[in-house]
């Protein structure tokens, strides 16, 4: 039975030739039993020089930004400063020439400043005020006779007993009020003289403007001291402003 036993039929193949262990040629890769076939890939780049520069680059336009401005800071600052000392040397010399012009206007002041002083006699009320020491005074009356009669007249530069014009005139007389100013009730009447009553000191004072005269224009103040009528009265208009503050310097004795 067994010697019956039919042979394989084909042909054997004979196993491959195992190959020997080393490098394999050029252009060729060796596979070691076991591995899985592999491509080789290029290295990666580092991305860090990329944004260092970026960085670098916006620092160094910051940095330009920055200088732009204070450059234009500075600039804007030497323009400010350059503008206020121009205003400072033009207020400066717009002082200087108000200053000069109120020095001169002073100075033509001063040539009746300070005020001298007047002082009537003492037995009629001790009448005083202040007029400029460039008006002279001329005593016509002294009054030191009792119940006389005390006048006296004042004018820049020289006094003229002759001059019809007097920048003031004082009297002090023993009178009745009313009888002295009703001299002047039919001017008032006539529309010749303007009356305007005012307090001067703790006297009430009737002061009168307009045509004392046929020929010109002046002012007369008429007031009580005690049992005295004093008069005052400038004979021009251009004694109108001294006028008015010798009657603002007025004190006597009550």
């Amino acid at each position: 039975m067994f010697g019956n036993q039919s042979q394989p039929s084909g042909s054997v193949v004979a196993p491959a030739p195992v190959q020997p262990f080393g490098p394999g040629n050029p252009g060729t890769a060796s596979v070691q039993p076991g591995q899985a076939n592999s491509v080789a890939l290029p290295p990666k780049k580092s991305v860090m020089p990329i944004i260092l520069g970026v960085l670098l680059a916006l620092v160094a336009i910051i940095a330009g930004v920055l200088g732009w401005l204070l450059i234009q800071t500075q600039a804007e600052l030497t323009a400010s400063r350059t503008d206020v000392d121009g205003q400072i040397d033009v207020a400066v010399a717009m002082a200087v020439s108000e200053n000069t012009t109120d020095l001169e206007n002073q100075f033509a002041e001063r040539e009746k400043y300070p005020y001298r002083t007047f002082a009537g006699p003492a037995d009629s009320g001790s009448l005083t005020f202040e007029y400029p020491k460039t008006w002279s005074v001329y005593i016509e009356k002294d009054g030191r006779t009792s119940g006389s009669e005390f006048s006296a007249v004042l004018n820049p530069i020289e006094v003229y007993a002759s001059s019809p014009i007097y920048a003031l005139r004082v009297k002090i007389q023993t009178a009745d009020f009313d009888n002295v100013v009703s001299s002047y009730d039919k001017k008032v009447r006539d529309n010749d003289l303007q009356l305007e009553v005012r307090n001067i000191g703790s006297a009430s004072a009737n002061i009168y403007t307009g045509k004392i005269t046929d020929d010109y224009q002046g002012i007369v103040t008429v007031f009580k001291i005690r049992d005295k009528v004093v008069t005052l009265q400038t004979d021009a208009e251009i004694f109108f402003a001294e006028y008015y503050k010798i009657l603002e310097t007025i004190t006597f004795a009550e």
